[in-house]
């Protein structure tokens, strides 16, 4: 995917754009100069959704093209639920993505359906006003009869009813006891220079239960996997730390930011195997 920034805004005068944190990622990995000359004084709305975004990106991403003009939305296919959030309002609620909107409420529950205290983490389960517009081919819908519905997220509310999302129920990695969140590996490789994707998973491992696992690309930069493990290292409790990083140089997400992380753990090579 090629990304050029216009040079010419008296032309087009652009004053919308929808990303993905992939896309984001890709912008900031243009030169300085180039960023900078950018003109977008016409820019008005930068919204982005379809994958979590790293908080150091966003951040990275709003120090460019001011936090006001940034908007992320959070919901799934189906528009079950709506959830939206402002980059001056998220810098006072990091990492959150946002309130209901849209006639959309919002619930963390235990696996047993109960509702959670402000701050617990818990399934994410929306329920939005009207008749629902979709249904499922080939697989039960988890909508419930009074109108409630999930899309398989992990989060929490915080005191002002902001939600912050964890991670997928399904991509929970239980390692020695400890559940571990992929994404929060994976975002912590997202900030070594070199990284420009990763995706974390669990794979069986006779001693803890699960081992976690990582592929970064690099995009062809000149980096060992000693390197980005040590890098990881010292920012991570050694629970959370992945036991092998394989290094790849094509994306290891879509251009919708989208992965599959049971595929890519079916793909890892055996323990010993040579990763480097």
């Amino acid at each position: 995917m090629v990304i050029t920034i216009c040079s010419t805004p008296a032309e087009h005068r652009v004053t919308w754009m929808m990303l993905v944190p992939t896309m984001m990622h890709r912008l900031l990995r243009l030169p300085q100069a180039e960023r900078a000359a950018a003109d977008l004084s016409s820019l008005q709305t930068v919204l982005h959704l379809g994958a979590p975004c790293p908080p150091d990106l966003k951040r990275r991403f709003m120090a460019w093209v001011g936090a006001e003009r940034v908007v992320e939305v959070y919901a799934g296919s189906e528009s079950n639920g709506v959830l939206a959030i402002r980059g001056d309002e998220w810098l006072q609620h990091p990492g959150s993505v946002g309130r209901p909107a849209g006639g959309t409420t919002v619930a963390v529950r235990s696996p047993a359906g109960v509702d959670l205290p402000t701050g617990e983490t818990g399934q994410v389960w929306l329920r939005r006003e009207g008749d629902p517009t979709y249904r499922y081919l080939g697989t039960p819908s988890m909508r419930t009869d009074d109108g409630w519905d999930t899309i398989g997220d992990l989060g929490r509310l915080d005191d002002d009813g902001y939600l912050h999302i964890v991670d997928r129920v399904d991509d929970v990695i239980l390692r020695a006891g400890v559940n571990v969140h992929p994404s929060e590996v994976e975002r912590m490789l997202e900030t070594h220079p070199a990284v420009r994707s990763a995706v974390a998973f669990g794979v069986a491992d006779d001693d803890l239960g699960q081992r976690i696992e990582a592929v970064v690309d690099v995009a062809g930069a000149t980096v060992t996997t000693a390197e980005i493990l040590a890098w990881v290292q010292q920012r991570l409790d050694p629970a959370r730390c992945p036991a092998t990083v394989r290094i790849v140089d094509e994306p290891v997400r879509n251009d919708a930011g989208k992965t599959n992380r049971r595929t890519w753990a079916a793909r890892t090579p055996p323990r010993g195997a040579d990763t480097a």
